[in-house]
């Protein structure tokens, strides 16, 4: 290949591969988050009753749903790494087809033992290099093509799009992508409610609190571990981007996808522990005003 300056496909698949398979846990991880926060917030809106409840059961939703998206747009970018991978080697095999047939082409003359012959055969080989390179330089920009169409493919996918409009998202206000304007203004009203860190509930030990504290568990669950293989995808595609031409333009398509997802689910982190919490404190309080209204009322409470 160097010898007669042929093209090739200058990118590490094993890379692009790395990347996709530290992507995958994350998508298994964060659903398991998701899941894990449900138990908390749909234990209270089971027993609770009132517009703060359902306010705090809307904003779930609409929250949950998001959750989703991210899940999913993680599968959607790291099958887009596998892909980039699988272009890669398959372009590379097609190359060293070629290759190939060009060293049995000439074989019979450049193996020859007589000096004038082997001047000949030289000759003979750089002609059939000459005659070989179009075809293998139109494979490596096939794979340049179709590497690029693939990563544009991933990044107008609908999941993934969502990325940035989660990322973006101001704290408290909707996308309209859950249950309605209602369910947007009760995340608006609740962001007023602040972290369950600033939080001043009377009965520290009761459920509400309880699933606040449990929300912050989550989201440093989500900061910390979950977001880990992120990170080490990273390290992949900036090797990726190392390897060669193809390698970097690859990279250069799939690091932005990264660093959405890397951001929307932080943006979401830090909802559990801001709005989603603030709901809960919401719930929290109108039940007090409705067990002391009965208490006054009647002498109990529930």
């Amino acid at each position: 290949m160097e010898q007669y300056a042929l093209p090739w496909v200058e990118a590490n698949e094993d890379d692009a591969h790395a990347a996709a398979d530290r992507m995958r846990p994350f998508g298994s991880k964060f659903a398991d988050d998701r899941a894990d926060a449900a138990k908390a917030v749909e234990r209270l809106v089971s027993s609770g009753q009132g517009e703060a409840t359902k306010a705090l059961e809307e904003h779930w939703a609409d929250l949950s749903g998001r959750f989703a998206q991210v899940s999913t747009a993680a599968g959607v970018i790291a099958d887009g790494m596998d892909s980039c991978g699988d272009i890669v080697r398959s372009s590379k095999d097609a190359v060293l087809n070629l290759v190939h047939s060009l060293r049995w082409t000439i074989s019979p003359i450049g193996e020859a033992e007589m000096p004038s012959i082997s001047d000949a055969g030289k000759q003979a080989m750089a002609a059939e290099a000459d005659k070989v390179r179009p075809r293998i330089q139109a494979e490596v920009d096939s794979a340049t093509t179709r590497g690029d169409e693939r990563v544009k493919g991933v990044r107008v996918d609908g999941y993934v799009r969502s990325l940035r409009s989660i990322a973006g998202l101001p704290a408290g206000s909707g996308s309209g992508s859950g249950t309605g304007k209602r369910a947007a203004d009760s995340m608006h009203l609740a962001s007023a409610g602040g972290s369950w860190w600033d939080g001043d509930l009377r009965h520290d030990e009761d459920e509400h609190t309880r699933a606040r504290k449990r929300l912050g568990e989550i989201a440093d669950h989500i900061r910390d571990t979950s977001s880990l293989p992120l990170a080490q995808a990273g390290l992949h595609l900036t090797e990726l981007g190392a390897s060669g031409t193809l390698g970097a333009t690859l990279a250069a398509g799939l690091r932005p996808l990264l660093d959405d997802l890397v951001l929307a689910s932080r943006a979401l982190a830090d909802h559990l522990t801001g709005p989603l919490s603030g709901a809960i404190k919401a719930a929290a309080e109108e039940q007090k005003r409705q067990d002391d209204e009965l208490q006054k009322r009647f002498g109990w409470r529930r």
